[in-house]
């Protein structure tokens, strides 16, 4: 069984600088240069009304369907995944290319087998959710149940 060790908060000061950088490569048109790793999800601030831009790390993707899944590292405190939560409809860019999706957050036993699944095909790249604050010891049992521990969310094309 995976251990939870820490709480993760939001990065503040230079950590938040440093997290948003890439946001200026899909600004600057540039975007396509991280292929489909990441993904800038565009947003609207549920209590502002502003406009907002987020890049997340891509935990799937269907190359058929064009489906987007990613974690919301942070939990429920997770600004955009509230923000997405309130008003489910919005752009992302993936690639070079930008669709209409829908936003919707996956159920618990879907995001264990799509995490089992990430671990399986990327061992390296899986060692994210030490970051997270998880001890996982590379069963499956163990991917699968962070997995449902963590908030993943979808994004399917309208």
């Amino acid at each position: 069984m995976p251990i939870k060790t820490k709480e993760l908060t939001p990065p503040t000061g230079l950590g938040r600088i440093l997290f948003r950088l890439p946001i200026w490569l899909y600004r600057l048109g540039l975007g396509g240069l991280l292929g489909k790793r990441f993904v800038l999800v565009n947003h609207m601030g549920r209590k502002s009304g502003k406009e907002r831009q987020a890049v997340l790390e891509v935990v799937d993707y269907d190359n058929e369907s064009q489906r987007v899944v990613v974690t919301a590292a942070f939990g429920e405190k997770t600004a955009w995944y509230q923000n997405l939560m309130s008003q489910p409809d919005t752009t992302i860019q993936i690639g070079w290319q930008k669709l209409q999706v829908t936003s919707k957050q996956l159920q618990a036993q879907e995001s264990g087998e799509i995490l089992l699944d990430f671990a399986k095909k990327n061992p390296g790249e899986a060692r994210f959710v030490n970051l997270l604050g998880y001890e996982v010891d590379g069963s499956d049992e163990d991917w699968r149940a962070v997995g449902e521990d963590l908030i993943m969310v979808g994004f399917t094309p309208l």
